[in-house]
């Protein structure tokens, strides 16, 4: 619901001018349901940021970086495979992400100076994070 005028709000994909050379990866994110890019670069590497809304008030942020040698496979699997593939995998790079932030918090603890504590707490946030957004976009595929 907006806030300024009350009205319910619902998602419309539109057209927006983007770099041409990420043009590909942001019709291919676009084309999910409920995942609404907001910004990209054509890098190099290649970078979209978007975010995903499954259910109202549930809204989880990404994004995505591809390096160029990657950009084409990474297009090519996110317009041709089936939503359960999709979020499968999605699933399996979760948990890659959460097993890392489990590994940054060992670290944390194995280490005495405040700079080491804060980047490794930075570091496992920041995989928490992807862990948590990698599950809503496999929750979104499988609700598709």
């Amino acid at each position: 619901m907006s806030e300024t005028s009350g009205h319910v709000e619902v998602p419309v994909k539109v057209n927006a001018w983007v770099d041409a050379g990420v043009k590909d990866l942001v019709e291919a994110l676009s084309a999910f349901p409920h995942v609404c890019t907001v910004e990209s670069c054509e890098g190099p590497p290649a970078q979209v940021i978007f975010y995903v809304q499954s259910e109202p008030g549930c809204t989880h942020s990404a994004q995505l970086i591809v390096e160029p040698k990657h950009y084409p496979a990474i297009v090519g699997w996110l317009r041709c495979v089936q939503p359960e593939i999709r979020a499968q995998a999605f699933d399996e790079a979760a948990v890659k992400c959460e097993n890392q932030a489990a590994h940054y918090d060992k670290c944390r603890d194995m280490v005495s100076d405040q700079d080491s504590i804060d980047y490794y707490e930075s570091q496992a946030a920041v995989a928490a994070n992807l862990g948590r957004d990698l599950r809503a976009l496999a929750a979104t595929e499988r609700s598709a």
